[in-house]
């Protein structure tokens, strides 16, 4: 029998890499020399992206220490793929030249690398505190080095700063009223900003590619501040006050590039604090769906076709995953080739496996943490309770 197991990260226990190790050792103890298992990690576009999608292609990184999203200075990769090497499908998508030669090369940047919410305490997670300087100056270290394209993942970050950080160290200026620069771009200190100036000339960077998965817009109910904020520390009582910041911030920048505001509405502009919306407003950068590029990028859709059996999960699955997160994707076209498919995550909404069951009958789900572990042992144990349940999913598999 066949497997493929592709697993998107369990956040703070297990990488998606990790996983499909566990998977494999456990799937050869029980079953031995009757079945095959290949892996293909997945990655939302945060932590893991650029390692992830460096391996599948081949590639190299390199490390470059740059400013952490509070300001301390951090480690973070950059991934060097030959673009000879990538699918025309993916060549397609990132809107690439085709006749590019062995010296061209796709810079593959994890913005959670350096302005991640995993580089911030719990006690210190405060969206008015960070900036995205550190993915400005990884930007900045890709174009100088030659890059012929630069991706971007936007999974994952700690800030909600517009991108102003990052475009700080690209040569955009804040400055107060008297013309001085203002300290850290992030937005504890914007009321001191009057105006924004744009270098001139602009920096020469080779085209600019933003995965993103989300399709909310700036600003408003569905925007950056007020369905991503929480996660990252805002305060409900500050919601309004950081919303009002990031519209008036957008009104300097676009009247710094002669753009107007409908840049702000934009699928995906809300994504990772608005970086998505800073970069393509004064860098022309552009969105582009992340899982799918990711599909392509690993192979995933022949991959399931080689394969009897396909093993998918993620951290925790809830109604978020039935909206086209990796894991969901990878059962739809698992079920859609006809092969069976298991579903491992580390905890479980009811509703969301309530609706998934109404759709794929078919489809194994399974928990793997114990009814009412707590967070931290549940946490330590993960790569255990991964392998108690899929050795249990797998003997039921043989003797049904």
């Amino acid at each position: 029998m066949k497997f493929l197991a592709a697993f998107d990260k369990f956040k703070d226990a297990l990488s998606a890499t990790e996983l499909g190790d566990l998977a494999m050792s456990t799937i050869a103890a029980e079953l031995g020399g009757e079945c095959a298992v290949q892996c293909a990690p997945l990655t939302d576009g945060g932590e893991g992206f650029c390692r992830i999608l460096t391996g599948v292609a081949g590639g190299t990184l390199s490390f470059h220490e740059v400013s952490g999203p509070l300001g301390a200075q951090v480690s973070a990769p950059i991934g060097w793929v030959p673009i000879e090497r990538l699918p025309a499908s993916v060549v397609g998508r990132l809107a690439l030249d085709c006749s590019a030669t062995k010296t061209d090369h796709v810079a593959v940047i994890e913005l959670a690398s350096a302005a991640g919410l995993e580089l911030v305490a719990d006690d210190f997670r405060n969206p008015w505190q960070t900036a995205t300087c550190g993915v400005g100056e990884l930007i900045r270290i890709a174009g100088e080095r030659g890059a012929s394209a630069i991706l971007i993942g936007l999974g994952g970050s700690a800030t909600n700063d517009l991108g102003l950080g990052a475009l700080s160290r690209l040569g955009f200026a804040l400055e107060d009223a008297e013309g001085k620069p203002v300290g850290r771009p992030c937005p504890v200190e914007w009321a001191r900003v009057s105006q924004l100036k744009v270098p001139s000339p602009l920096p020469k960077l080779p085209p600019l590619r933003l995965a993103c998965d989300v399709d909310n817009p700036l600003l408003g109910e569905r925007g950056a501040s007020a369905v991503f904020g929480p996660q990252k520390g805002l305060k409900t009582t500050d919601f309004s006050a950081l919303e009002a910041a990031c519209a008036r911030m957008a009104g300097l920048l676009e009247a710094a590039v002669q753009r107007g505001p409908e840049s702000r509405r934009v699928p995906g502009a809300g994504a990772a604090g608005g970086i998505a919306y800073g970069l393509s407003v004064a860098l022309g950068a552009q969105i582009i769906p992340g899982f799918a590029l990711v599909q392509d990028w690993i192979g995933l859709a022949p991959k399931i076709g080689e394969v009897d059996c396909v093993l998918t999960g993620e951290g925790r699955f809830d109604r978020s995953s039935l909206a086209g997160k990796g894991p969901f994707a990878v059962i739809e076209a698992a079920v859609a080739a006809k092969k069976r498919v298991i579903v491992l995550c580390g905890a479980i909404e009811a509703a969301a496996a309530s609706e998934l069951k109404s759709r794929y009958p078919q489809v194994i789900l399974r928990a793997i943490t114990p009814s009412g572990e707590a967070l931290p042992r549940a946490l330590a144990l993960a790569p255990q309770y991964f392998q108690q349940t899929l050795s249990e999913v797998l003997r039921q598999m043989r003797n049904p």
